[in-house]
């Protein structure tokens, strides 16, 4: 996978991300995964697409990514059904954090294979 493709993946996925987490609660789709996990693997995928589309600014995807997380979470007090909660928080920013520190092995990797 290129990084464009990554970055582009990745910012769809913060699409989906803000608008299934500020949606109402009927409006987001069942996955039949476990809450929690919902929720870490969810954001792992965001930080691996933007670990990968932004390989050279790994800090700055993890600041904004949980700055974003952060936020999010706040502005679910206003929306009707939803809870803004810790766990998610924390769920979240370590499925941010496992993304991109896969998306870096798997740099590391392709690295020492081209040398």
């Amino acid at each position: 996978m290129t990084a464009k493709v990554a970055r582009v993946a990745g910012w769809f996925l913060v699409v989906a991300v803000v608008v299934l987490t500020l949606a109402p609660p009927g409006l987001r789709p069942g996955t039949g995964v476990e809450h929690h996990l919902e929720h870490l693997l969810a954001f792992a995928l965001v930080g691996l697409m933007f670990g990968l589309g932004y390989p050279d600014r790994r800090l700055a995807v993890i600041v904004l990514g949980l700055t974003m997380i952060a936020v999010l979470e706040v502005l679910q007090l206003w929306v009707p059904g939803r809870h803004a909660r810790v766990s998610d928080f924390l769920m979240n920013s370590v499925g941010v954090l496992l993304g991109v520190a896969v998306a870096t092995l798997l740099r590391r990797m392709r690295t020492r294979r081209a040398s």
